[in-house]
């Protein structure tokens, strides 16, 4: 009897358009070369052309950082910059805010699944840093005289956090509205 160490699976089957009741959803008919998705829509009567600062941010690629991701990240930096302050003589002001613009990317960046572990991941890599700029025998002199970089940053990071949930939570409850609608609206289709 052979045994195939293969692990790859035939593609499954994909559903008919409105099968089980369900419509595919509208795709845009020019794809976006850079990223390989749908070009976003414009706007239905607006014949603006955008400016061209927004179309080089468009550009840009949008990192989802993981958690782990999130925290090797923040680390990683503050380690770099805990090296820089040691080497300049210790300065703090550096330190803090490299510490700043670290959280701030880091809340920016990671998943809405994980977001939760920006807030978590700075004041560790906070530390962190501190452990490489002054050694474990400054470190509570260092976080005492830095809380309020450490207490920015961190403030920072949960603001930033804190409002994306918001938008996540928003547009969750929009789409079960819609949803609802639409559903109620078939419903009123069948019967009359």
């Amino acid at each position: 009897m052979e045994y195939s160490t293969s692990t790859t699976r035939p593609p499954l089957p994909r559903p008919a358009a409105g099968a089980a009741g369900v419509p595919r959803p509208a795709r845009a008919k020019t794809p976006d070369p850079q990223r390989g998705r749908p070009a976003p829509r414009a706007r239905e009567g607006t014949a603006r052309p955008r400016p061209p600062l927004l179309d080089a941010l468009a550009r840009l690629p949008r990192p989802k950082l993981t958690g782990l991701g999130c925290g090797v990240i923040a680390i990683g930096s503050m380690l770099v910059g805990g090296w820089f302050s040691r080497i300049l003589g210790g300065a703090p002001v550096l330190y803090g805010l490299l510490f700043v613009l670290v959280s701030v990317a880091v809340a920016a960046w990671v998943r809405p699944v994980d977001l939760i572990c920006a807030p978590v991941a700075v004041p560790i890599a906070y530390a962190a840093g501190l452990i490489v700029s002054g050694g474990l025998y400054e470190l509570f002199t260092e976080l005492a005289v830095g809380a309020p970089w450490l207490f920015a940053g961190t403030l920072a990071a949960v603001g930033i956090t804190l409002g994306r949930q918001v938008t996540v939570m928003a547009g969750r409850i929009r789409r079960r509205r819609e949803n609802a609608a639409r559903a109620a609206a078939a419903a009123q289709q069948q019967r009359g």
